[in-house]
């Protein structure tokens, strides 16, 4: 595995740069503290995203792993598996708030070496974006 750094968000923002609030974010998403998430942002203004972190993992994490990069993987793919199945539970709502035109997507942010990314996302995870109308953007280093 090439991926040493990853965070795993799902953000929102209007096209017209409207404020991305509570009301609109936050709220309709029913996020509780059981939820397994990192950090949720809110109101910071316009033309600012609000984001949901799910994951934000380093490989330096799994250094005392027999097999770090083995125990990475598993990490990001148990995370991902993790967010289909919280995005599954909110498709009705997520489909209203795009109706509303909030614009969604699934933000996969890596940093990378050897200038490979090896990483396979379930099937699970791109069923329900795909069902809920969210993007999946992939960012690297390189």
């Amino acid at each position: 595995m090439a991926i040493k750094q990853i965070s795993i968000s799902l953000i929102g923002n209007y096209s017209d740069g409207r404020n991305v609030g509570v009301d609109d974010f936050k709220r309709p998403l029913s996020i509780s503290k059981s939820d397994q998430i990192v950090k949720v942002t809110v109101d910071r203004g316009p033309w600012a995203n609000g984001v949901v972190v799910f994951m934000r993992g380093d490989i330096r994490s799994y250094a005392s792993e027999p097999d770090p990069d083995e125990a990475f993987e598993k990490e990001i793919q148990d995370v991902c598996e993790y967010v289909a199945g919280w995005l599954a539970k909110r498709t009705t709502i997520l489909h209203k708030m795009i109706s509303a035109r909030l614009d969604l997507f699934l933000l996969i942010d890596m940093w990378i070496t050897q200038n490979q990314m090896d990483l396979d996302l379930p099937p699970s995870l791109l069923l329900v974006c795909g069902e809920s109308k969210i993007k999946i953007q992939l960012i690297t280093n390189d």
